[in-house]
């Protein structure tokens, strides 16, 4: 996590993660590498119904 709310992330946020919580109305910005495997990987909201909403899609790595 490298901005949430257009502000520094708390201390909890340090380091690598694999889910960050992202509540109504925030904007949360993320650093991602891609350096081994290339193909796809999928991004998704934890919220079903929220995948047509696209909260829900694919990367493309070539």
């Amino acid at each position: 996590v490298i901005e949430r709310n257009g502000a520094a992330p708390g201390p909890a946020e340090a380091g690598l993660k694999d889910t960050v919580a992202v509540m109504p109305g925030e904007t949360v910005k993320l650093q991602a590498t891609f350096d081994a495997y290339r193909g796809e990987y999928v991004y998704h909201c934890h919220m079903l119904d929220h995948s047509a909403m696209g909260m829900m899609a694919t990367l493309n790595i070539t």
